[in-house]
């Protein structure tokens, strides 16, 4: 550590010398300005990493540093308020880790979101056809027809921001204690926050297409190109007996390969499903979680359309029933134990605090890219849709011809391809979120009990009933399942 000072063989023990205030984290420096230098900030989470709590304080000082320091500045030069309004914030952020602990997180991936996305799938492509036989009404118009929100208006991206501002002061009253709730000035402060350069600012941006085909272009990476065109080169004619043994041989020694590749996945599975935590940990119902994805996989790849792919939907349909309480326990462990770690969300919560506050300013409002590059982003990433499938596989679920394996990778992202649809997509997500975190949104319910398991790790029973993601009175209702 910089601060100690190294002992030798002829001086006395170390001893801690403070390093200058402009040299400190900016979060030390605004959050915690009496903080001893030798003290550590207190965790933000009760079950979180040391490194996501300092990933977060460092997201709400850049916050709190562009949105409320300028011109709170200008009225008083008290330092104590913006450590009042981290305090507030901090007691929030611990309340919804305590509910999303609590939450049934495997329905919500697993159910809820991806019926949301095969919902927003299929009313895309019914808008389409009401489009096409009433030209006069656009596509947005009539996917607004099939999913009509309070927050939103046809052929528009901007969000209602009262209807933002309901939802955030219900979460704050929830998660803020009895004295940060009674102190208005905070409360006001954390709620425009939140409802202007944060969600204000992030939701138009997610729906824009461009904006999502680029991040898909950037998950996929570069593409594999043409498939490696050395194993498909013809080889040369058997002429001797001697070829043909050594091709016996090789066939030989490659069935024997696959025997043990076969072999050893299979003793992978089993110490695998040795170490899932034991039945009673989940419910004595299927969920249909992965039934769930294929359906969806099925809707967005428009399997039933084509012949082939529908019948090998309906095989691996029956392979998938046959498997399901398997299945459920694996989606389930894997959600806990290798998505939703503190590794993780520290990445999402640093990526985050980089896009919204590069170089630790807010980022300049976003200029759409040109006509022409936002062409060209979507021809890039239809080709590498197609890419990213095997040559075997591409061909049967997405279409034999290299035409109509174009046509299906345009066909996939067609709904995701207008602004005025894709905010109607977020908005029923952040819905279905909310109520997932705060089911007393949608009716009255118990309190939320406490977590008996940390984040990274699998919790007992879900305690939210599906009932609970009924609709309420301003808010989009979610699909029930």
């Amino acid at each position: 550590m910089s601060g100690l000072r190294p002992a030798s063989l002829h001086s006395s023990p170390a001893v801690y010398t403070p390093v200058p205030i402009s040299t400190l984290p900016l979060y030390r420096r605004l959050l915690f300005p009496s903080l001893p230098q030798t003290t550590q900030p207190p965790p933000i989470f009760n079950h979180g990493s040391p490194e996501l709590s300092i990933a977060t304080y460092e997201l709400l000082a850049v916050i709190l540093r562009s949105h409320v320091s300028p011109w709170y500045t200008r009225l008083t030069r008290d330092k104590t308020f913006i450590p009042e309004v981290t305090s507030a914030i901090a007691h929030g952020l611990r309340e919804v880790e305590r509910r999303t602990l609590a939450a049934d997180l495997p329905l919500l991936v697993y159910t809820t979101l991806p019926a949301l996305l095969a919902q927003h799938y299929t009313d895309y492509r019914a808008a389409q056809l009401r489009h096409a036989l009433s030209p006069s009404t656009s596509v947005a118009e009539c996917f607004h027809a099939l999913q009509p929100h309070i927050a939103l208006t046809p052929e528009s991206t901007v969000v209602n921001p009262e209807y933002l501002r309901q939802a955030v002061e219900f979460v704050l009253k929830a998660c803020m204690s009895k004295e940060d709730w009674e102190a208005e000035t905070d409360r006001t402060i954390v709620r425009e926050v939140l409802v202007g350069p944060v969600l204000g600012g992030v939701l138009p941006r997610l729906a824009q297409p461009w904006f999502l085909f680029a991040m898909m272009l950037g998950v996929l990476g570069r593409g594999k190109g043409s498939k490696a065109s050395a194993k498909s080169m013809s080889k040369a004619p058997v002429t001797s007996m001697r070829q043909m043994l050594v091709l016996l041989i090789g066939a030989l020694h490659a069935l024997t390969s696959a025997l043990h590749s076969v072999v050893t996945l299979m003793q992978s599975i089993s110490r695998f499903l040795a170490s899932l935590p034991t039945r009673k940990q989940y419910s004595s119902q299927s969920r249909y979680y992965a039934s769930n994805l294929l359906m969806l996989v099925a809707i967005v790849l428009d399997l039933p359309s084509r012949l082939v792919s529908d019948l090998l939907l309906s095989y691996t349909s029956i392979i998938v029933a046959l498997l399901q309480p398997l299945l459920d326990r694996i989606l389930s462990h894997v959600l806990y134990a290798y998505i939703l770690t503190s590794v993780n969300i520290s990445t999402i919560v640093i990526r985050a605090n980089t896009i919204l506050f590069p170089n630790g300013v807010p980022a300049p409002p976003t200029i759409e890219p040109p006509h022409e590059q936002q062409v060209l982003t979507r021809q890039l990433l239809e080709a590498r849709l197609v890419d990213s499938l095997p040559s075997a596989l591409s061909s049967i679920i997405i279409g034999p011809t290299t035409e109509a394996r174009s046509r299906t990778a345009h066909d996939i992202l067609q709904p995701l391809s207008d602004a005025g649809c894709n905010v109607h997509l977020i908005m029923r997500l952040l819905d279905a979120i909310l109520l997932s975190l705060f089911p007393e949104l949608a009716a009255d319910s118990p309190a939320i009990p406490a977590p008996s398991a940390p984040l990274g790790s699998l919790p007992e029973e879900a305690k939210v009933d599906s009932d609970s993601e009924s609709n309420k009175e301003g808010f989009a209702t979610p699909l029930s399942h």
